[in-house]
């Protein structure tokens, strides 16, 4: 149960108020309830977590993700207890997904182009290269990757990438 909380938790968890949090069973706040029962076992045999990043509900259903850092306590009735500290990083997340999801999108993009596209590095190593770019010079995308542009390319391409990407830098 919740026993104490700080405007911040009551903010997070979207209570109307502090009595509103206070009581409620924490593992009511996880999105999946086993996750609070491997995380209580996980404080208890380790004495805290720091940092761990779980998925919560907040009281009015809502999705939201925390950091949770917390250490185990002991009371003068010898009843163990969590203290514990949980950051909202929902929007962190957010972005996290939306660069990924623009990610996937620019791959299948890029890999379903005819054309020659490719990644490097400002020293002009290639950490990305699509197939179809791979197959014009007949290597695969592995044996690409890795490989510095002069490497890659023959000579008078190598030299021309070399000079767009210092313009780039």
């Amino acid at each position: 149960m919740i026993v104490e909380a700080n405007p911040a938790a009551i903010r997070i968890f979207e209570a109307d108020n502090r009595e509103q949090l206070l009581g409620v069973r924490s593992s009511d706040l996880y999105f999946d309830a086993d996750q609070r029962r491997l995380i209580s076992d996980e404080i208890v045999a380790k004495g805290g977590i720091d940092g761990m990043e779980v998925m919560y509900k907040t009281l009015k259903g809502r999705p939201i993700w925390g950091r949770i850092t917390a250490i185990k306590k002991t009371s003068e009735t010898g009843e163990i207890y969590f203290d514990n500290t949980i950051e909202d990083i929902t929007e962190r997340k957010r972005a996290e997904q939306s660069a990924m999801e623009s990610l996937e999108f620019y791959q299948t993009l890029s890999e379903s182009a005819k054309d020659i596209n490719f990644i490097c590095d400002p020293a002009g190593t290639l950490h990305y290269f699509n197939k179809n770019g791979a197959a014009v010079f007949g290597i695969g995308v592995d044996d690409l990757i890795g490989k510095t542009l002069e490497q890659a390319f023959p000579p008078e391409i190598a030299m021309e990438q070399r000079r767009q990407l210092d313009l780039v830098l």
